[in-house]
């Protein structure tokens, strides 16, 4: 066996894609993956892998989707990054487009509705609006555009999205407007409950469940993010890297 590249976590299961393209998952105890594109003839070896509570996803260098199942990539595009949520899974793809399947029941595919998607389905509200990276939470989703904006979707239970605790769903990528607007966002990072940004002055912003500090502040059920206050009362933590 080669040297591991990537990992990939969530709860009890832990996916690990090693250099010379093999791919093992962990739960209970280790075993290898035949990860699959729909045109098997032309997929490679995988370059990125994303593991859910019940999801599992990758691409090649090619921009094929890899899975168990042989999920059909999104036509014309080529795939640059999955990630899997507890029940759904994001795409980016090299045009800045998003797609997203799987379970729809708390908004987390941003169509607008509820219902389930079994293959990739554009995210119609971010067309047209380059975006450089994307990350999936437990039942919520997050993207950051070229500019550094970040849109959030899905579940609000612990406010998650960042949108005000008034929020309870957002079925559609919604702008959180609560963020310092002098600044830009390079990176976001989803838990189950809670996300993650990372600024590009190297400070670190965080909102929703911190029940065990995984805000890395003062433990509290949730950190109130809401879009009307959360930028003055700094409730977020920052820290610097």
């Amino acid at each position: 066996m080669s040297i591991i590249h990537k990992l990939s976590a969530a709860e009890d299961r832990l996916l690990a894609l090693y250099r010379d393209g093999s791919v093992l998952l962990f739960s209970k105890s280790w075993r290898r993956l035949c990860l699959q594109s729909s045109d098997q003839e032309k997929s490679g070896r995988a370059s990125h892998v994303s593991v859910g509570r019940q999801t599992l996803a990758a691409c090649d260098s090619d921009g094929h989707l890899l899975s168990l199942d042989a999920v059909p990539t999104p036509a014309g595009e080529h795939v640059v990054l999955v990630s899997c949520g507890r029940e759904h899974v994001v795409l980016l793809t090299r045009s800045g487009r998003v797609y997203t399947y799987g379970c729809g029941s708390r908004g987390q595919l941003g169509s607008g509705g509820l219902d389930a998607a079994e293959t990739p389905q554009l995210v119609q509200a971010l067309d047209g609006l380059p975006i450089q990276q994307v990350a999936a939470g437990g039942w919520h989703t997050a993207a950051v555009s070229t500019s550094g904006d970040v849109y959030t979707w899905g579940w609000n239970e612990s406010n998650q999205l960042g949108l005000g605790d008034d929020v309870n769903v957002a079925p559609e990528p919604t702008l959180v407007e609560a963020l310092p607007v002098d600044k830009n966002v390079r990176q976001v990072a989803c838990g189950t409950r809670h996300t993650l940004a990372l600024l590009d002055d190297g400070a670190v912003l965080g909102w929703g469940w911190n029940a065990y500090g995984q805000l890395a502040g003062p433990r509290r059920a949730r950190a109130s993010h809401s879009a009307a206050r959360a930028h003055a009362e700094r409730t977020v933590t920052a820290t610097r890297l």
